[in-house]
């Protein structure tokens, strides 16, 4: 069971401009959204890291 989520708690924002983000090719500032940064490019096995925070 999932616990409940209020609407205001900012995730929707934060997904909405990593991936503004990530169509912009900006993968460093599109990793650096999430607490633990890490993007994978599957297509040519590229990692992108970011410090943590």
């Amino acid at each position: 069971m999932v616990g409940f989520v209020p609407a205001d708690d900012g995730r929707e924002e934060i997904v909405n401009e990593h991936m503004r983000l990530e169509n912009a090719h900006d993968f460093d500032a599109c990793i650096a959204k999430f607490g633990r940064p890490r993007y994978e490019v599957t297509a040519n096995g590229e990692v992108f890291e970011a410090p943590a925070g």
